[in-house]
C-alpha cells in the first residue's frame, strides 16, 4: 500500500491564523501527517503544489462562494477535496432556501464538519451570565441571515 498523503488548503486572513495553528497542532498531535500545505486568499492558492487529496480549513462560512473558489483551484490542479472543516457554522441562507453548509455538502458532494454552531453559541449565552450582553444580537443576527426552521 502506498503511503497516504494528506493536503491542507488554509484560506487567508490574520485573524484566522490562530485557527490554523490550532488545527495543524492537533493534527499533528493525532500523527496525521500533513504532506502539502496550500494557502488561500483573494481566489487564489499559494503554497506547495496541490495533490493527493486536501482538507479545506476556514473559520466561517457566509454563501460557501471562497470554499467554491477553493474547491475549483484544487481540482483545476488535479486534487482532490477531502472536505471542509469550519470553527463556526452560522447556520446562514445560502442561495436558497437551505443552509450555505447544507448547498456545499450537496452540490460539491464534500463532507462539511462544524466544530460549533451558531445554535450552540446562543445556548452558551442563554446559559451564562457573563456573556449575556451578546444574546440579544446574536439572535438578532441569527433573524436576519440564519436558515428558517
Amino acid at each position: 500500500m502506498s503511503e497516504l498523503s494528506v493536503g491542507i488548503a488554509l484560506s487567508g486572513g490574520t485573524a484566522k491564523s490562530v485557527t490554523h495553528v490550532g488545527v495543524l497542532k492537533a493534527l499533528s498531535e493525532a500523527q496525521i501527517p500533513i504532506t502539502h500545505v496550500a494557502g488561500c486568499s483573494g481566489g487564489s492558492i499559494v503554497g506547495a503544489p496541490l495533490s493527493g487529496r486536501v482538507l479545506i480549513v476556514d473559520d466561517v462560512i457566509t454563501a460557501g462562494t471562497a470554499v467554491r473558489e477553493a474547491v475549483n483551484i484544487i481540482t483545476s490542479a488535479g486534487a482532490e477535496v477531502a472536505g471542509l472543516v469550519i470553527s463556526l457554522d452560522r447556520q446562514e441562507v445560502g442561495r436558497d432556501s437551505r443552509s450555505a453548509v447544507q448547498e456545499l455538502e450537496q452540490t460539491l458532494r464534500i463532507p462539511v464538519v462544524s466544530i460549533v454552531k451558531l445554535e450552540d453559541l446562543i445556548d452558551l449565552l442563554e446559559e451564562t451570565a457573563e456573556y449575556g450582553e451578546f444574546l440579544e444580537p446574536v439572535v438578532k443576527y441569527r433573524q436576519r441571515y440564519g436558515v428558517k426552521s
